[in-house]
């Protein structure tokens, strides 16, 4: 079935590629990721991953109002819709957003092409693609040298009831991640607001700010016949996550930071009532991380079609920074990482990647890797 959809979708965005108001385009990775062990053990086998093919569109139905929509095919048989919004475009500086959108949170969230940042794998506090449906303005005010993005989208889900099962979303090591909805059939019954700016107005240099507050949503609040309404709360939390970055270009020197704070409330409540019903959890008061990177494009003053780019990055990670009293804080959450590698660009919009990777958490044996991948976008 899904080969099915994967054709159609092709057949379809090729059809109507003939007017001259669609825009096509794609991106997409393949990588190899090799563990290393320490001397005297078997070596663990590596593995290749057709991580991830998106196709774009994007359709002007005049010169104010655009359809975008971005279809990903995830390990070849897995496939989700990341974008698909309607864009008006009021005044130069506000533009009406509406569908669904990524979250505007910190560096690459918005702009995670494998072209776009070094290593074959985005850094720890990156990791996955935040989206949900939403709707809200954004624009760009060049007298400010600012831009600006502000929605109010559906929140995260932190419990589903499954079978008769009650399931915990939220826990310590994955964060927020577990609890995205994706757009699929996402439970709603009050908006989150998620927002960002951005100043350029020193040359080489961006410095951006991202805000996301809000409740997470219960599949509980369709079984108000089982659970009473403090049982309902409880499987529900308040978050508010912070984040600052900045990039730094100096001619070939490139150089990247990023920090991210979150806070949930109501955590202990959260974990007390699923381990209450033998369901673990250990979500966090605070969590949060960063990671600083620098690189540099030896091929700068030789050559404007290739690049050549050595990088080496810092990230650091506690998904523990502080719990509530019926949590033990678990060391193996706090994790630092360091990653070193290169990138070679042939040309605009593909990229081979090598690096070498080592993990270090406290009381877990450090995690070293080799990984290499080929990246492409077919828009550049």
């Amino acid at each position: 079935m899904k080969t099915i959809y994967f054709v159609l979708s092709i057949f379809l965005l090729t059809t109507v590629s003939s007017s001259a108001q669609l825009v096509l385009g794609g991106y997409g990775e393949v990588v190899y990721n090799q563990p290393l062990v320490d001397k005297g053990q078997k070596t663990k086998p590596g593995t290749f991953d057709a991580r991830r093919f998106v196709m774009l569109g994007t359709f002007d139905f005049n010169d104010k109002t655009r359809f975008v929509t971005e279809v990903e095919f995830e390990h070849a048989n897995e496939i989700f819709v990341e974008q698909l919004y309607l864009q008006h475009d009021i005044k130069p500086w506000l533009r009406l957003k509406a569908g669904m959108l990524l979250t505007p949170i910190g560096l690459i969230n918005e702009y995670h092409e494998p072209t776009t940042f070094n290593g074959v794998e985005r850094p720890g506090v990156d990791a996955k693609t935040l989206r949900e449906i939403g709707i809200g303005f954004s624009g760009n005010i060049p007298q400010a040298s600012l831009k600006y993005q502000a929605y109010l989208m559906n929140g995260q889900k932190s419990a589903k009831y499954v079978d008769g099962q009650y399931v915990a979303l939220l826990s310590g090591p994955e964060g927020m991640f577990n609890a995205r909805q994706k757009g699929i059939k996402a439970q709603f019954s009050a908006p989150n607001l998620a927002s960002k700016v951005e100043f350029y107005g020193v040359k080489g240099l961006k410095i951006g700010a991202s805000f996301y507050h809000g409740k997470t949503e219960s599949e509980l609040q369709h079984h108000k016949s089982t659970f009473s309404d403090s049982q309902v709360d409880s499987s529900r939390v308040n978050q508010t996550i912070a984040g600052l970055y900045t990039v730094y270009n100096i001619k070939a020197l490139t150089l990247k930071g990023q920090y991210i704070q979150g806070f949930t409330s109501d955590t202990e409540a959260f974990n007390t009532f699923a381990r209450n019903r033998a369901v673990y959890a250990d979500q966090a008061e605070a969590w949060g991380g960063f990671y600083l990177e620098a690189s540099y494009n030896v091929l700068k003053h030789f050559s404007t079609s290739h690049q050549l780019i050595p990088f080496f990055r810092l990230e650091y990670s506690n998904m523990h920074m502080k719990v509530d009293q019926s949590v033990t804080s678990i060391d193996a959450y706090e994790n630092t990482s360091y990653v070193m590698g290169l990138g070679w660009k042939p040309s605009k919009g593909s990229i081979l990647k090598f690096d070498y990777s080592s993990s270090h958490s406290v009381g877990i044996e450090h995690q070293n890797a080799i990984n290499v991948g080929v990246g492409f976008d077919l828009r550049k």
